[in-house]
C-alpha cells in the first residue's frame, strides 16, 4: 500500500492517502467531528444512532486542516416507517412520503438516539424543518433510508444531515 505523507500546518497533521492523521500526541482536527454516542444505548433490539449536522465547506486542499466545515451534533424527529418506502424520484428534502410512521424518536442534544423496534426491515426518515430529509444511509438501493433490525440486535444508524455541506 502506497501512502503519501506530508506535513500540513503546524498543527502537526499527516495527509494519507483519503485524510488526516495522527503524528506524536498531537490530536489532527476532524472537523470537529462530534463524539459517538451509541455506546450509551440501553436497549436490546432496535436502533440506535448519532444526528449530525455538516454545514461548511469539506472540500479537500493542501492544507487538510484547513477547511472549514462543522459538524454538530442536533436534536431532530427520526421517523421509522414500515414496510421500507420506495425510493421512487426522490430529492435530499421532501414535503411528504405516502406512508404514515410506524413511530418516531427524538434525537438529544448530543445527537444521541435508541428506540426499540421488532426485528425487520424499515425506512428511517429525520423531519428537517418542515420536510423529510430523505438521503439518511441506506442498505438497499431501492427504498428509502432502509435499515434491518435482526432479532436480539442493535442497528447502528449514521444520520448525517449534509445539504448545507460541500465535498
Amino acid at each position: 500500500m502506497n501512502l503519501l505523507r506530508a506535513t500540513v500546518t503546524a498543527a502537526c497533521c499527516v495527509w494519507i492517502a483519503n485524510g488526516c492523521s495522527l503524528l506524536t500526541g498531537v490530536a489532527c482536527p476532524t472537523h470537529g467531528r462530534p463524539a459517538d454516542q451509541t455506546g450509551r444505548a440501553t436497549i436490546t433490539q432496535g436502533i440506535t444512532g448519532n444526528v449530525w449536522f455538516s454545514e461548511g465547506d469539506f472540500m479537500p486542499t493542501a492544507n487538510v486542516c484547513g477547511s472549514s466545515g462543522t459538524i454538530t451534533p442536533v436534536v431532530r424527529t427520526i421517523l421509522v416507517y414500515q414496510p421500507p418506502v420506495p425510493r421512487g424520484a426522490y430529492t435530499i428534502l421532501v414535503d411528504s412520503l405516502p406512508a404514515v410512521p410506524l413511530d418516531s424518536v427524538r434525537s438529544d442534544a448530543t445527537g444521541f438516539f435508541e428506540l426499540t423496534l421488532p426485528a425487520g426491515f424499515y425506512s428511517i426518515v429525520v423531519r428537517e424543518g418542515s420536510q423529510l430529509y430523505v438521503n439518511v444511509p441506506t442498505l438497499g438501493a431501492g427504498f428509502v433510508g432502509a435499515i434491518e433490525v435482526k432479532a436480539a440486535a442493535v442497528t447502528k444508524v449514521p444520520v448525517d444531515i449534509n445539504y448545507k455541506a460541500t465535498y
